[in-house]
């Protein structure tokens, strides 16, 4: 497993899954600021609410992105692609494991970071 093919297979995920990423880090940020809006001033929602509402969201976003990472491959008509490669398929999977983990700590970090602001 080399570095440069990793970082390929890390940047492609990213490429394929950059929409959904923004979509739903644009989602956190709007429930959460509607729920803390909406309350009442003297009953605002506590900061655990909305990291509440953040981890929630950053679960949904996982099970979407592991969703699209492996059958996405045989919707788009890419794992045959992916299977000539020559690198090893234990690469191609920890390319998305990589990313997987990444772009879910990114998201889990943007849903508590907007819920403490």
């Amino acid at each position: 497993m080399t570095g440069t093919h990793l970082g390929r297979l890390v940047w492609k995920e990213y490429r394929t899954q950059r929409g959904l990423w923004l979509g739903i880090a644009a989602i956190i940020l709007v429930v959460q600021l509607m729920v803390w809006w909406l309350m009442p001033p003297n009953e605002r929602a506590p900061l655990a609410a909305l990291m509440s509402i953040g981890m929630i969201l950053s679960t949904f976003y996982a099970l979407g992105s592991a969703a699209v990472a492996f059958a996405g491959e045989r919707e788009e008509g890419t794992a045959g692609w992916l299977g000539s490669l020559p690198v090893a398929s234990l690469t191609v999977l920890v390319g998305k494991l990589a990313w997987l983990a990444a772009s879910w700590a990114s998201t889990v970090a943007l849903a508590l970071a907007a819920a403490w602001l």
